[in-house]
């Protein structure tokens, strides 16, 4: 028994059980590395357990997404069963006519009663989904919760504690102190807010000492700086997602312990004398009779994890340096690279003869695999009076799954012939080329995706994208047809995006020559874009001519600038900002003349810094309503030509059938 088999990936259910490892496989490397950092400080530890979760998270996405599989797990052997056909069945007959007869069907007594009885696996998602919302609810819950106790809480306008909160913000380089509020309603301090945060305190911080109060700012002010909350809620959605999976829980709790330690350390860093801030923390926790803090929110002090605290505040041996950049970058990139590679791993393919026929059906249909020269009718049942099948020896009956919706039954002398051993393209072309339902053929040009440059393969899908009649069949051919690599596939697709006249059509080509970045589909989508009306399709257009080498831009991309969709302008603004062309900047600057949203006027800043650092018209961005204007504009003024993250303008998400 194989690993794939012993985890069934090659069943329905095999897709999540290949995820579920992948996941342990990263928590467990995860795991070792942390152990490995047992002496770095807690800053460290707490990057490595945030990387993780995050890469836990994004896993389902990069597995689909991933632009390569790494065939490193064994092969899934292909299992022949023999399974009465159904009237959905697609029979592929390749004996001769003497040799072969159907043996009677025995029909289950629930599917004789019209009892369709969910399967395991179906059982298994919904109980997962059930526990998952229910998670998501809490978190939901407690949310809200937070958010009525900082509603219900009135301001501090104590001055000290105000002058305190300034000074420790401005020693932890914070341009904007949070603000900070007194609720009667909790007896711990805590931070919330994940864009405009709030540190909360009890009712008794009136009575605090001063050094009580620079620990607590301090500690709060930490998690501000450090943005622990994002991580956080990152863990609790983890743990909601993959609530069956102890490594998850894990990670959340170390992710948690190492933000507190870490904020602890920024404190001692910054000149408390451990003893003190120890003995600090110590009358908090007594203080709390029971915990008044929604779990979502950064409760300074816990006691479950008061002890383990109190020893690394006190330990005169600890690391409490953060980590530098280099260092944040390296395990960064190492566990991310890492998290790719394991996203990438696939089953191996497997042997030709095991090769299972990956299409999707929703119709039946019946393909003749080596037929006679005479038509044969599809067998029917032997009379029950025989109580042998007519058949030779050695003829065998075997179902292949194709998908959960189809099964080909197939009735050989002796071994699968080599047509259906090797018929993945072979069978997948002749359906999309013959089949008489568009539906048929649209799944099929999806299953031919893997082998687009088999030429029997490239071929059908070209056909199929020029001339078939239904849009979502030519939709889905020039979808496939991106994963090949033949010379020929972009003045292919180009035709398809000047010729085509359905809008989802010509949107997929130019989707796919923005994946090619090939400098010959420059002429093509300038074409294209130029007598284009769809504005969703425009914009598509806009994003493929930013990914292909120009060294002028298409005039209509600069009119795309006033375009109604924010979209489609912020796609123009890209494009514009990659192809560079100096002659665009007066369009751009026209455009950062006229009213515009906040999202436009920075992208449109950023296309005119591509070209000139320091863009004329800057001073009348200074008085925008939007302070992220204003930052961007004071950004490029003083020379900086990064002003904040590039939104991807990524097109609509590709077809699945």
């Amino acid at each position: 028994m194989t690993l794939t088999s012993l985890l069934g990936i090659g069943t329905p259910s095999g897709p999540t059980l290949l995820l579920v490892l992948k996941a342990t496989t990263i928590l467990l490397v995860t795991v070792m590395l942390a152990g490995a950092l047992h002496k770095a400080s807690a800053g460290v530890r707490h990057l490595v357990w945030l990387v993780a979760i995050a890469a836990v998270l994004l896993l389902p996405a990069l597995s689909r997404w991933m632009p390569l599989d790494l065939p490193v797990l064994p092969a899934a052997a292909s299992v022949a069963t023999v399974t009465p056909p159904t009237t959905g069945d697609a029979i592929i007959n390749t004996a001769a006519p003497s040799q072969t007869q159907s043996t009677p069907n025995v029909t289950p007594s629930a599917a004789a009663a019209g009892i369709t009885l969910p399967s395991l696996g179906t059982m298994l998602i919904g109980l997962w989904a059930a526990v998952a919302l229910l998670l998501i609810a809490r978190l939901i819950h407690g949310t809200l919760a937070v958010q009525r106790i900082v509603r219900s809480a009135k301001p501090l306008a104590d001055d000290d504690w105000n002058d305190r909160l300034y000074d420790v913000a401005d020693r932890l380089g914070i341009a904007r102190a949070p603000r900070v509020v007194k609720s009667e309603s909790i007896h711990v301090p805590f931070a919330t807010g994940l864009l405009n945060a709030t540190i909360v305190l009890p009712a008794e911080c009136d009575s605090w000492t001063p050094g009580q109060r620079d620990a607590v700012l301090i500690h709060e002010l930490g998690h501000v700086r450090r943005r622990d909350l994002l991580g956080h809620t990152l863990g609790r959605v983890a743990c909601a997602v993959y609530w069956f999976h102890p490594l998850v829980w894990t990670a959340a709790r170390r992710l948690r312990d190492a933000s507190e330690r870490a904020c602890d350390d920024l404190a001692i860093r910054l000149g408390s004398r451990p003893s003190e801030y120890a003995e600090h923390l110590l009358q908090i926790v007594t203080a709390v009779g029971r915990p008044a803090v929604p779990s979502v929110a950064l409760a300074m002090a816990q006691r479950k994890e008061f002890e383990g605290r109190m020893l690394a505040i006190l330990d005169p041996a600890l690391r409490r340096e953060a980590p530098p950049r280099w260092q944040v970058a390296s395990i960064t990139g190492a566990l991310m690279a890492m998290s790719l590679l394991v996203a990438a791993a696939a089953p191996a393919p497997a042997p030709a003869q095991a090769k299972p026929l990956e299409i999707a059906n929703n119709t039946t249909k019946t393909v003749l695999a080596d037929p006679p020269q005479d038509p044969l009718p599809v067998a029917k049942p032997a009379p029950k009076a025989s109580p042998e099948p007519a058949t030779t020896p050695d003829a065998k009956s075997t179902v292949v799954n194709i998908n959960p919706n189809v099964r080909i039954n197939v009735r050989t002398q002796g071994e699968l012939p080599a047509e259906i051993r090797d018929a993945n393209p072979e069978l997948l072309a002749k359906i999309l080329r013959t089949d008489s339902s568009a539906e048929v053929r649209r799944v099929a040009a999806w299953g031919l995706h893997d082998h687009a440059d088999v030429p029997v393969a490239f071929s059908a899908l070209s056909a199929a994208a020029e001339r078939d009649a239904d849009a979502d069949v030519r939709t889905m051919a020039v979808w496939a047809l991106e994963s090949s690599r033949d010379t020929k596939v972009s003045e292919l697709i180009g035709r398809v995006l000047a010729r085509d006249s359905d809008a989802d059509a010509r949107e997929m080509a130019a989707w796919a020559l923005g994946q090619f970045a090939d400098p010959s589909a420059a002429a093509p989508l300038a074409a294209a874009l130029a007598k284009e009306t769809s504005d969703r399709t425009l914009g598509t257009i806009a994003w493929a001519i930013g990914t292909v080498p120009m060294e002028r831009a298409p005039a209509k991309l600069t009119a795309l600038l006033s375009n109604e969709s924010k979209h489609t302008r912020l796609t123009a603004a890209w494009a514009l900002s990659n192809i560079a062309d100096k002659a665009t900047l007066p369009a751009i600057r026209a455009a950062l003349k006229q009213p515009q949203d906040g999202s436009t006027t920075r992208a449109l800043l950023r296309a005119a810094m591509a070209m000139d650092p320091t863009p004329d018209g800057l001073s009348d961005l200074l008085t925008s309503a939007d302070p992220g204007v204003r930052a961007a504009a004071v950004a490029a003024m003083s020379g900086k030509r990064s002003i904040d993250p590039w939104p991807w303008p990524w097109p609509r998400v590709r077809p699945n059938p």
